[in-house]
């Protein structure tokens, strides 16, 4: 999906304070147009300050203590290619949203075992010093 003449106002509009970010609207590839296939919401810029490539969402567009953000999240590849879709894909709620939950529980459930067990162990450990405590006092009399 091209990004319309709008879609780049606004976009320039909500970066215009951002001096460091510079929207990237088209590449041979066309990779910022099928990242906006992906999500009408989603751009993609170079961040000139930090030399990196950036996700950023309309969808996002809140205050942040001072000011104004649309970050998402650091593209950590050096071009701009195949890789920046596996990565949205592999990490979005709306398309994965199914496994990111299961995972998600799965993890929970391996923390809470954990911590179930520690508690265990604490409780264990306090009983063991209790009687150890108690008998020697039987011992004292």
């Amino acid at each position: 999906m091209e990004f319309t003449k709008e879609d780049r106002k606004l976009i320039k509009f909500v970066l215009k304070n951002e001096k460091n970010l510079v929207p990237i609207f088209n590449t041979p590839n066309k990779l910022p147009q099928r990242v906006k296939d992906f999500d009408e919401s989603v751009f993609i810029v170079r961040n000139l300050e930090r030399d990196r490539y950036e996700i950023h969402s309309l969808k996002s567009y809140f205050p942040r203590f001072y000011d104004w953000t649309t970050h998402q999240a650091d593209i950590y590849f050096d071009q701009l290619d195949e890789r920046v879709l596996k990565y949205m894909h592999s990490n979005s709620i709306k398309h994965n949203g199914k496994e990111l939950f299961i995972e998600l529980t799965r993890e929970n459930d391996l923390m809470q075992s954990e911590m179930a067990k520690r508690a265990k162990r604490r409780i264990r450990n306090s009983i063991n010093e209790v009687m150890r405590t108690a008998k020697g006092y039987n011992n004292a009399f």
